[in-house]
């Protein structure tokens, strides 16, 4: 199943849809996308084969890197020039504890044990196309929907 992201005409991602592989065109669904649908479709992967990342909506596709790239997350981040993530000015600290980022000091903050299930930090989303739900008790994605 091939993936297709349609970008505005500022490059940034409007929609994602899937392709047929078994297109008779050969063109993994391309053609019928532009002949159906219009506008401008570059293909992703969910599995970061090609462009760096999946596409998602508000993602921008970068021409000269040939990469989506998310949308930057905190003014105070960097984009990483080898995965095209944004990424904090200072490592998440390797102890074990649990961090927030605090934008106004520009450095990680620890969140209180108790205070965990409220933070906004949480394991990264699957990328691989698929819907997940969080699980609290177990700090993880469940799968909900196979796509």
């Amino acid at each position: 199943m091939s993936h297709w992201a349609e970008i505005n005409s500022e490059n940034k991602v409007i929609r994602v849809v899937k392709g047929d592989n078994n297109d008779p065109a050969g063109d993994e669904g391309y053609q019928w996308l532009i002949n159906n649908l219009g506008g401008i479709w570059i293909q992703t992967s969910y599995n970061n084969k090609i462009r760096k990342n999946f596409a998602g909506i508000g993602y921008i596709y970068d021409e000269q890197r040939n990469a989506f790239i998310p949308p930057r997350i905190y003014q105070s981040w960097i984009l990483d020039e080898e995965t095209c993530k944004w990424v904090a000015p200072i490592p998440y600290p390797q102890d074990g504890n649990y961090y927030d980022w605090n934008e106004k000091t520009t450095s990680w903050t620890m969140i209180k044990s108790e205070d965990k299930i409220n933070s906004p930090v949480l394991p990264p989303y699957p990328n691989d196309g698929n819907v997940y739900k969080f699980d609290i008790e177990n700090n993880s994605w469940n799968l909900l929907i196979e796509l």
